[in-house]
């Protein structure tokens, strides 16, 4: 027996109950569905609201697997591949950090620094596929 993670587990139930007939007929559906459960997301939030906070965020990860589903996509891999990328483009960019600011603590850049080298990165990964 394999073990899921909770994102395989979403990603299941909602097979299921498709199979029931308790399914969105479009993708939109779907789409307005995670727009409604980001909206309860940033209302936890904004009344700082730990628990609230905690299950709207999972209203808002089952949601996206079940994107996942409807396009015929593993959730857990699509998530693992951009892990993979984050990991891959972060890596880079900070070398390139390392680069143009060989004196200065990462801590002194700005959000709007930190975005021209990301991009940077992603220039680079692109150019050289």
């Amino acid at each position: 027996m394999s073990i899921k993670t909770a994102l395989q587990k979403a990603q299941h139930f909602q097979v299921k109950a498709s199979k029931t007939g308790f399914e969105w007929e479009h993708i939109d559906q779907i789409f307005e569905k995670l727009t409604e459960e980001i909206e309860e997301l940033r209302c936890g939030i904004n009344n700082n609201d730990q628990n609230n906070i905690e299950e709207e965020l999972g209203d808002v990860l089952f949601v996206v697997a079940n994107v996942a589903k409807n396009l015929n996509l593993e959730a857990e891999t699509a998530l693992m591949k951009a892990n993979d990328k984050f990991e891959r483009r972060y890596s880079g960019m900070f070398e390139l950090f390392k680069e143009h600011y060989p004196s200065t603590d990462s801590h002194a850049l700005t959000l709007e620094q930190w975005d021209v080298l990301w991009g940077m990165q992603k220039q680079k990964e692109r150019a050289s596929l």
